[in-house]
This record gives C-alpha cells, structure tokens and sequence, in this order.
C-alpha cells in the first residue's frame, strides 16, 4: 500500500509539473493574430510586421497583422479585447493613445491596467520637436524669442486630442513659458505633411515616425525627448539641455498585450519567443532604421509600468482639459 501511495504520489506531481509543458507544446494551435489599432505604413505598423515575420518562423506557424484603425486606436484595441484569451491574438500597440484613449471617449471603452494581460513591452522612442526644414526657427531659442515677441502667432500639429504628440507638446511648451494653439489631426501622415508645407509652424511626433524625413532636410528637429543626444541627429539638443532639467525626458513604448484571462503558462511562453525575435536581426535592422531603442519588460514589469504610466497620462489630460470623463 504504501509503495501504492508513493507511486501515486509521484504520479501527481509529475503530471503537475508536466500540464503547463504540455500547454506550452500546444500553443500555438493555430494562426496568430497581431492586431495594430491604426492604419498601415506608421512606425508601429512596420514594427509588428517585422516582428510577424521573425514569429512565423520561429513558431513554424501562419503569423498576421490585422489593421483595425479608427476611433484613436479605440476599434482596434476593443476587437482585441473581446478576442478569445488563447494567446492566439496580440494586441501591439504604443503607451499612447493606449493609455489615454479611455479618457477621450464616450460610451464603451476598456481599462488600461486591468483590461488586458500585458505580455511584453519591446521598445520605445523618443519624441522629437520639428519644423519644415525652410522654417526661420532654427533653435528652441528661436522658438521662444518668436512665441514671446508674437503672442497668438504659434500653432502646434498633433496625431489628435490625447496622443503623445499633442500632450508632451503642451507640458513642453508650459515648461518653456510660452504658448502655442493647438491644432488636432487625424493621423501622423497628414500633420507632418502640413509641417513641412508651413501649414502649422511645430510638431512633436516620435523620431521613428520622421526620422527619413529630418534626413532628407524637409524637417529640421529643434530637440529630442531622449535620455542622451541622438546620434543621428548631430547637434540637436535633448529637451533636459534646453529646459537645463537633467532627466527631462519624453518616450512613447511599444508593447504586445493579450486578452485579460490568457493563461499564464501561454503569457509566459509568447513573452519568451517574443524576447527572442527581439533579438533577431529581422526586428534589429528594423529598429536600427526607425531610431527605436530595444525597451525589454516582461510580463509582470510591464503591468507596473501600465499601471504608472496611466496615472501620468490622467495628469497630463487634467492639465490641458482633454478628458471626456
């Protein structure tokens, strides 16, 4: 009886240890879905479909990008959210609109931090303040000497009400004493076209949205919201110079999530083949191309990071009155 026992003892345990491998084994069962909540040809777009690429082969399995734009990420983000929790569809998204599109809209939405099963952050780049590149604002200076001597004469682009672009902009402009009008687009594409035409004098969107652009001349970057100076753009300030605020910084992150109620063992393996395209020159070069720094948290630290950030973009939407509730 008691060898009995042992042996059914040993039985239980083993197969305890051996149900998530064998969970782990199953996964995937079938296609993988990337949802990106905006259109195609944007820097997160790019991303996900390098990242599609070098998943497929590491998994042997049909990998896909699902454009699903609209709302401000809002219709993209919500067909993730309903999707079934088998690991089987990804959400690759950016920290804003992500954390700030709940704010800005009426009617059925989702909660950031406890709506999905974050999975991985990958990357993050940092914002960049442009204007064309024949524009007589050649320094941040120069911005401020204008703002001041022609008080109602600046206006500002942004990707929308609530995106990074609009509100590191406004805080930006607060902590450098001047004023600016806010004028809202509805994509990256259209208020970097009318920058470069002088429709609107400035811009801040993300260095991986513009960086070909700065390159050809037809912007030209007054600072960078990076840690250090960027080494392909010689001789532009970061903002922690121009505001002599040492840590002054301004990112957006790029990250996979899941539907809320996605197993862990599955979470825990799509993190691991996650970290390792990351570290495949397919996902390499495309970093490389766009400026983005390779950002690695796990599942557990990006939840953190969620939760902080949401809080961050709640004050930064009290402060330019953007919320909707």
């Amino acid at each position: 009886m008691r060898l009995f026992k042992r042996a059914l003892v040993g039985f239980v345990m083993g197969a305890a240890m051996l149900a998530p491998a064998l969970a782990q084994k199953k996964w995937p069962d079938g296609p993988v879905t990337i949802i990106v909540p905006f259109g195609t040809g944007n820097g997160l777009d790019v991303m996900a479909r390098n990242y599609a690429t070098q998943l497929g082969q590491q998994l042997n399995a049909p990998v896909i990008v699902d454009n699903k734009e609209g709302a401000g990420g809002l219709i993209g983000t919500m067909a993730a959210a309903r999707a079934a929790p088998n690991g089987r569809t990804l959400l690759f998204t950016a920290e804003y609109p992500f954390l700030t599109t709940p704010y800005l809209q009426a009617g059925q939405t989702y909660d950031p931090t406890n709506g999905f099963t974050p999975v991985a952050k990958v990357a993050r780049s940092p914002h960049v303040l442009v204007v064309a590149g024949n524009s007589s604002i050649k320094t941040v200076d120069d911005l401020v000497r204008f703002a001041k001597s022609s008080p109602g004469q600046l206006n500002f682009a942004s990707s929308g009400v609530g995106t990074p672009s609009h509100l590191y902009a406004e805080k930006l402009f607060k902590d450098l004493g001047i004023a600016a009008t806010h004028v809202a687009y509805k994509s990256t594409g259209t208020a970097t076209t009318d920058t470069i035409g002088g429709q609107v004098q400035l811009y801040l969107p993300s260095l991986s949205a513009v960086l070909p652009l700065l390159q050809e001349g037809k912007l030209r970057a007054l600072a960078v919201g990076s840690s250090k100076p960027v080494a392909k753009l010689p001789g532009v300030p970061t903002f922690a110079q121009v505001l002599e605020q040492p840590g002054y910084e301004a990112y957006v992150w790029f990250g996979f999530l899941a539907p809320k109620g996605t197993p862990p063992d599955v979470v825990d393996r799509v993190q691991r083949e996650i970290e390792t395209a990351t570290m495949s020159p397919t996902v390499e070069n495309v970093f490389a191309q766009t400026d983005a720094e390779a950002a690695n948290a796990g599942a557990r630290q990006f939840a953190v990071e969620i939760a902080e950030g949401e809080k961050r973009a709640r004050d930064l939407l009290a402060m330019v009155g953007a919320a909707a509730r």
